[in-house]
């Protein structure tokens, strides 16, 4: 995420706020699980998110085989 997703969709957007956070819930296992917040100010910044994640996304899971599972949601400020 670090090296490769989050630069990429910096530089793809200018002024692209990016928020990583690790999620606090009970689980039972040693697994750790993070969420990434894009927050982006127009449908345009929304469009090219759209166009490039899958393919970011799979490029991180080609590299982290089954540790690296991913979904997205579109959420709106209210």
């Amino acid at each position: 995420m670090d090296r490769n997703y989050l630069p990429t969709m910096q530089d793809m957007i200018q002024g692209i706020r990016v928020e990583l956070y690790e999620v606090m819930a009970v689980i039972h296992d040693d697994s750790t699980n993070f969420s990434c917040q894009l927050l982006c100010k127009s449908p345009e910044e929304l469009e090219t998110i759209n166009k490039y994640n899958t393919i970011l996304m799979d490029n991180l899971s080609g590299h982290l085989g089954e540790k690296c599972l991913h979904f997205s949601s579109i959420l709106k400020e209210i």
